[in-house]
């Protein structure tokens, strides 16, 4: 997953004139719910009155912030992403401003004064860095079969609000800056997923009866890779986990990586030990055969 550094802020996003009146701690059991919009906080003065980043519920014109009051937006000091399911090094990955997050704003001290923290479940990272406009939407296939088209076989739910539509389809090819065509065919992949894709823009209605969802941004989830410890995911079809040295192939409980397994491998013979008890060709044949590398060297 592409993480980038988004500097643009998304209080371009336009809202409802609803306002955010939830305090409701089951809030988050609902999947549609609890999406704010990060922007970080370029003031320059001194830590933690300046530097945090302002967040604001999507589709939302004021959100409860942590001193009690509503505003536009709501000054936190602090981002928690330890409940996102993210390994420390993944979540140093995460770049926060322009991002999507899921979560709670609530209360930290920090030397003796207490300011806002928001704790997120969910990391929603922006693809283009564009500068968003329009509703945001959660959008995922629906498995609708036609005989004729159009076809709505997407579901579009408009975030924190129960609003909900079938649309024929998302066009992720217009927004101001351009996503290669790897990424617009991954985020494409992800409306198939669980979790689905998170998009900004209007709902445009085509003159042969179809509905579209015109993207000026659009935003995947950030998932952990790690693997092979206790409790942890196993790695989709065509990946392997992939161990450092110092992981022992996971002996310790120490993770390792959903990587790749490559297609070709150079016929270099530089034997390796693989986790499996295997003596490979070299380290890339070990990774072809799914296995990491336990030593240098044939296995003894």
């Amino acid at each position: 997953m592409r993480f980038l550094f988004i500097s643009l802020a998304l209080t371009t996003v336009a809202c409802s004139a609803t306002t955010d009146v939830s305090t409701d701690e089951g809030e988050l059991s609902n999947p549609n719910y609890g999406y704010f919009a990060v922007r970080q906080d370029l003031k320059k003065c001194a830590y933690p009155m300046c530097g945090g980043y302002y967040v604001h519920r999507v589709n939302t014109a004021k959100t409860l912030c942590a001193d009690g009051g509503y505003a536009a937006e709501c000054y936190v000091a602090s981002v928690d992403l330890s409940g996102t399911g993210l390994t420390s090094d993944e979540q140093s990955n995460v770049a926060l401003g322009g991002s999507v997050l899921r979560g709670k704003i609530g209360k930290s001290k920090i030397n003796g004064k207490q300011y806002g923290q928001f704790a997120a479940t969910e990391a929603w990272v922006g693809e283009t860095g564009s500068t968003p406009s329009g509703a945001v939407y959660r959008a995922t296939d629906n498995n609708i079969k036609c005989i004729k088209a159009p076809c709505p076989t997407i579901t579009v739910v408009k975030l924190d609000t129960t609003s909900t539509k079938n649309v024929s389809g998302v066009d992720l090819t217009q927004t101001e800056n351009v996503a290669d065509q790897a990424t617009i065919d991954a985020s494409m992949g992800d409306l198939g997923s669980a979790s689905g894709l998170i998009v900004a823009g209007p709902i445009v209605h085509g003159t042969d009866g179809s509905d579209t969802v015109i993207a000026s941004e659009f935003w995947r989830k950030a998932t952990s890779k790690a693997c092979g410890s206790r409790g942890m995911q196993q790695c989709g079809t065509g990946e392997y986990c992939k161990f450092d040295a110092q992981a022992a192939c996971g002996t310790f409980d120490a993770p390792g990586t959903c990587t790749t397994i490559p297609e070709i491998c150079y016929q270099l013979y530089k034997p390796v030990c693989g986790c499996d008890g295997t003596t490979y060709t070299n380290e890339c044949f070990a990774a072809g055969g799914g296995t990491s590398v336990a030593h240098t060297g044939a296995c003894k």
